[in-house]
């Protein structure tokens, strides 16, 4: 995946000493909500990223709408479908995601990224 050095995984996000004002998260199965919940809960902007139809794919789908209901909701942005990620670059303190779907691109950006 383009940009996987600026990556960090969920036991890197525990182990984080403060609370990153934003956030991407990649992936919206269990650990990737719980991730978005928590850190939305401690004040982070949250943009979670789901590449299928809908987060918690492993629920049902009715308690995944609720949840990305509830998440949407609480402030945080839920993109499910979004397509591939073409790139993720970092930029001074921050770290650009470009991701596209049938042509279209877009971006996303936050303000935390492994050193």
């Amino acid at each position: 995946m383009p940009g996987v050095e600026l990556t960090a995984t969920h036991s890197d996000a525990w182990a984080l000493t403060s609370v990153p004002p934003s956030l991407l998260v990649i992936g919206a199965g269990a650990t990737g909500a719980q991730v978005a919940s928590i850190f939305n809960a401690f004040g982070s902007r949250i943009q979670l990223f789901q590449a299928g139809p809908r987060i918690l794919p492993t629920e049902d789908e009715e308690v995944s709408a609720a949840v990305a209901a509830a998440f949407r909701e609480s402030g945080i942005v839920v993109r499910e479908n979004f397509g591939k990620i073409e790139l993720s670059r970092g930029r001074r303190a921050a770290v650009r995601m470009i991701f596209a779907k049938e042509g279209t691109r877009d971006s996303a950006e936050a303000a935390a990224r492994r050193s």
